[in-house]
């Protein structure tokens, strides 16, 4: 399959397959995403990373892994699951 899957233009869903849920393969794998966005688009374009409320997301150490990259990490509400299917669903 492809990296990325464009929806209506101007949403792109890029994902990666973890086989663990541990930070030390999630954070690996989320800057793999922000350099394929980069590059896709020749400059700096990745400014927020958005996903649901796993615990591979929440984490403190991911947050502080990216904001000084001038990357901003943020979350689905736990309780909002169209928001999580979306998500799910582009990458189904």
């Amino acid at each position: 399959g492809s990296d990325f899957e464009e929806s209506d233009g101007r949403v792109l869903y890029f994902f990666r397959t973890l086989e663990t849920k541990h930070l030390r393969e999630t954070t690996p794998a989320l800057n793999i995403v922000v350099n394929q966005i980069n590059d896709l688009f020749r400059c700096k374009a990745a400014f927020r990373i958005h996903g649901d409320k796993a615990g591979e997301f929440t984490g403190e150490a991911v947050e502080n892994y990216f904001e000084p990259r001038g990357i901003r990490v943020t979350k689905t509400a736990g309780h909002d699951p169209n928001s999580n299917g979306r998500a799910k669903a582009a990458s189904a």
